[in-house]
């Protein structure tokens, strides 16, 4: 009934989750970097909520 998790089935998870974090990154490319530059209290968040 339930299928067997393959070392196959776990490799392309964390593929997936690799390729997200690269897609993450260079959309987000100048928020990476003022983050490394600045350190984890000085840089700018990324989601930011704007009131009408």
């Amino acid at each position: 009934m339930f299928k067997k998790i393959t070392s196959r089935d776990i490799r392309f998870f964390f593929l997936g989750v690799f390729a997200m974090f690269v897609v993450v990154i260079l959309f987000e490319w100048n928020d990476f970097v003022t983050g490394l530059k600045g350190g984890m209290y000085h840089a700018t968040k990324t989601e930011m909520v704007k009131q009408k």
